[in-house]
């Protein structure tokens, strides 16, 4: 296979990141998402049954 063919169909993607968080570091997570997580937990840990 010659390096014409090889390359004859292919794709570049150049992305920007416009958040970068994690499950313990949410300054830049969503307004909802943190919101939703939250419940989450709290209903994980709600031992008042």
């Amino acid at each position: 296979m010659t390096t014409a063919q090889y390359f004859s169909r292919y794709r570049i993607r150049v992305a920007n990141v416009c958040r970068d968080y994690m499950m313990e570091e949410r300054a830049q997570a969503p307004e909802d998402s943190n919101a939703y997580l939250c419940e989450k937990v709290r209903n994980k840990y709600d031992f008042r049954t």
